[in-house]
């Protein structure tokens, strides 16, 4: 079924549709500071089964995120009680640093022992923070964040931290096969070096 509007407002923007067994609503509402939150709720009956929750910094953006929404991948009841069972196990993040330098660091991110991203760390005017992750953990979004911030001992610094959050669906790897051998040449020698891959 397609998504139907339900509210059109200066204070809100709603839409519904109805998916085999669920609801899922999307609303996104006006907060009193002039910014967005946004959330997208699956509804099973008469409760709701899980809330998703993006926020926007004026109603342009957030009509951005609302048609994001519309056009994503819904849930499904199976995936929802995966997320579920994965929330109730708890989270426990850890960090590997990968590489150092004066203004930069980037960190691999393990959540329950498993790599699931990386991070880019930028230490400029304000501190920016590229977070790299598993479309799967989305919605672990929040408490991610929280759990880098005290990691990475950023919620002991002055300065203000920014997130941008990347999400990607799959990893893969490809390698190449080279056909002939390759020639090393150091000064005037020449040297042939026939590795076999």
């Amino acid at each position: 079924m397609n998504w139907q509007k339900i509210s059109d407002t200066s204070d809100l923007i709603s839409y519904e549709k109805k998916q085999d067994k669920l609801n899922i609503r999307i609303e996104a509402r006006l907060n009193k500071n002039r910014t967005w939150s946004i959330y997208k709720t699956y509804f099973n009956g008469e409760s709701n089964n899980f809330v998703e929750e993006y926020k926007a910094r004026d109603v342009n953006d957030a009509r951005r995120v609302v048609n994001s929404l519309i056009e994503g991948k819904d849930l499904s009841q199976k995936e929802i009680e995966d997320i579920k069972v994965r929330k109730s196990k708890g989270l426990n993040v850890s960090l590997k640093r990968a590489f150092k330098e004066y203004d930069f660091e980037k960190w691999i991110v393990f959540l329950n022992n498993d790599n699931v991203g990386f991070l880019n760390v930028r230490y400029d005017e304000r501190v920016e923070v590229d977070l790299v992750v598993d479309e799967n953990f989305r919605f672990l979004e929040r408490e991610l964040l929280d759990e880098l911030n005290t990691a990475l001992g950023l919620t002991k610094m002055d300065d203000d931290v920014f997130f941008n959050n990347y999400y990607y669906k799959h990893h893969s790897h490809k390698s190449i096969k080279r056909k002939r051998a390759r020639k090393l040449v150091l000064g005037k020698i020449e040297i042939g070096m026939g590795f076999k891959e």
